[in-house]
């Protein structure tokens, strides 16, 4: 699993299928340092497209400008642009663990007992 810290872009989505079952579907934006070629380095940003299926609940505090640190699996999805035909990868990130930051604690598939202590934050306790 891999850990990724950024800033949510946009408020997230709670999609439902015909099972019942519920995904959280959000996007962040990590900024980086990465070598500028000159021996020094330059700031650059990645967009991953992130789904989070252990819990519906989180996806009120995922709101634009939000601060995360998300682990999870990485991966692509690619296509062809339908205008010129350029090839298009998107990175995307499968959501373990979601630690929101400002004030909120962690959002995982097996959530502690909820206790005043923890600020775990579990489907049906807002914090």
């Amino acid at each position: 699993m891999e850990k990724i810290v950024g800033h949510v872009v946009a408020q997230a989505r709670t999609k439902e299928f015909e099972s019942g079952k519920q995904v959280v579907n959000f996007q962040i934006a990590e900024n980086r340092s990465v070598p500028d070629g000159e021996g020094g380095y330059k700031q650059a940003v990645r967009f991953f497209e992130c789904s989070y299926w252990n819990g519906p609940g989180v996806a009120v505090h995922l709101v634009k400008g939000k601060l995360v640190s998300i682990e999870g699996v990485i991966g692509v999805r690619a296509y062809i642009n339908s205008h010129n035909g350029e090839a298009i990868g998107i990175l995307t990130l499968q959501a373990q663990r979601i630690q929101l930051y400002g004030g909120a604690a962690k959002h995982d598939a097996a959530p502690p007992a909820p206790s005043a202590s923890n600020g775990t934050i579990t489907d049906d306790t807002p914090f």
